[in-house]
């Protein structure tokens, strides 16, 4: 399973670190560089959580952030050398299975399976993995397959609304 990843909200509340203060630490300190999602949000791992956790010790125990974020090196160095190595699905595993599924799904127009399909992709994947690993290449393949000629528009809109579905609830879910 890929890398759980976490929206600015929820690093707030993991870190006790205010969002405005994680947006300033990284404008004015670059003390991370989270990822950016499709829709632009910040993608924030395990290892960023951590990183912040440190750096708000250190502020908390008087030491200015400006020197805190001097530290990052060794800050960075620590937490990775805690870290336990995530597998990821690869291409020509899991991932290719589940975007056969869908697409098989919706040729058979059955609505639920590629519910099912996609909910498994988000249960295994963090939303931002599922998003790119499944998702959009899943979305791209219909779009080639309708401009082809060799899915209907039903097709089309069934794994377009269940993608769009999937997607809104489990960033509910993620933020929650």
């Amino acid at each position: 399973m890929a890398e759980r990843t976490y929206r600015i909200q929820k690093v707030s509340e993991l870190t006790g670190v205010p969002a405005g203060l994680i947006r300033a630490w990284e404008h004015r300190y670059g003390v991370l560089r989270p990822r950016r999602t499709g829709g632009g949000y910040r993608a924030y791992s395990e290892a960023d959580v951590e990183v912040l956790r440190r750096l708000r010790a250190l502020t908390a125990g008087g030491v200015p952030i400006g020197d805190a974020a001097r530290q990052l090196p060794d800050i960075r160095r620590e937490v990775k050398a805690t870290e336990a190595p995530v597998p990821v699905f690869r291409e020509g595993s899991q991932v290719e299975g589940l975007k056969a599924r869908i697409l098989d799904a919706a040729s058979r127009l059955d609505q639920r399976a590629v519910g099912a399909a996609l909910d498994e992709a988000l249960a295994a994947l963090p939303p931002v993995a599922a998003y790119e690993q499944v998702m959009v290449p899943v979305q791209r393949e219909v779009g080639e397959r309708w401009h082809q000629g060799t899915l209907t528009v039903a097709e089309e809109h069934l794994v377009t609304h269940a993608v769009r579905v999937a997607d809104e609830a489990d960033w509910a879910r993620a933020v929650a």
